[in-house]
């Protein structure tokens, strides 16, 4: 069975009926904010709401999850935005966004695709200490995206994966050394792999040679993964170039994903 996907797409023939369910959820995590301040004998307090203690304890955000059903094809969604709740309640460029898509077609394969981000490093914070301080989405953060697609232990057949292109935010720039972040820089940080090594493929639950990450580089042509402008193309298979990503293995034909495996990809993105 040969499957092929295009960020996610199946082709097949349903009939044009269609019921879906959504939910929306979310969370709004806003607090009093009061700074007193004293010059000699004057005392100044300043009272806000959610400036600073907006988010301190959870993310805000909003989401819309759901499934539709169209003849014998099933989709589900899970898409998240984060947001500020401190005054307006605007979206806010760079803030935490995570989405999901999962398509189940009655040929025996079932993929899974999630999306997230997540701030790393920034300029103030850097990398935060995991407790009481953590990085923001502001100018000059690095946020961290994740791509996996997964093909569920139950599918009966393999899928065979071929082309992902995504476009990055055109407020973000990427970064083509993909920096770490540590606890007093952020663009100084060491790479995870080397300079020039952008992307990072993981796979999971089999025995490909990318149980171990496999590491490529930014530029097109280059290997199996690249950047050109806003867009990313990420190509499975014997492409050329090397490294690649799930070429023809021992007991893998070239981009086959078998049932109870996933693939990981990450990259970094700068926010301008």
């Amino acid at each position: 069975m040969k499957k092929s996907l295009l960020a996610i797409a199946i082709a097949t023939t349903v009939p044009a009926i269609a019921s879906a369910q959504v939910t929306i959820f979310g969370v709004m995590d806003a607090g009093y904010f009061m700074d007193k301040s004293k010059t000699g004998s004057v005392e100044k307090t300043q009272s806000t709401f959610g400036a600073n203690p907006s988010g301190s304890l959870a993310s805000n955000r909003i989401g819309f999850r759901g499934t539709e059903k169209i003849g014998d094809l099933t989709a589900g969604f899970h898409y998240e935005l984060g947001m500020d709740a401190g005054n307006t309640g605007n979206l806010a460029v760079g803030m935490t966004n995570n989405a999901m898509a999962t398509l189940t077609v009655n040929t025996g394969v079932a993929l899974n695709f999630t999306k997230s981000v997540r701030t790393i490093c920034d300029p103030q914070n850097f990398a935060g200490n995991g407790t009481t301080i953590f990085p923001k989405a502001i100018p000059g953060a690095y946020m961290q995206y994740t791509f996996t697609i997964s093909n569920a232990a139950g599918a009966v057949n393999s899928a065979n994966l071929t082309t992902i292109i995504d476009a990055l935010d055109p407020n973000l720039s990427f970064d083509v050394d993909l920096r770490t972040g540590s606890a007093t820089a952020c663009a100084a940080s060491p790479p995870e792999s080397a300079a020039g090594k952008g992307f990072v493929l993981t796979c999971t639950g089999g025995t490909r040679a990318c149980t171990t990450p496999i590491y490529f580089s930014s530029n097109p042509g280059d290997d199996a993964m690249g950047i050109t402008g806003t867009s990313i193309t990420l190509t499975f298979g014997d492409t050329p170039g090397a490294p690649k990503a799930l070429p023809t293995e021992a007991g893998y034909a070239a981009g086959e994903l078998k049932p109870g495996e996933s693939v990981t990809i990450r990259f970094n993105g700068i926010v301008r």
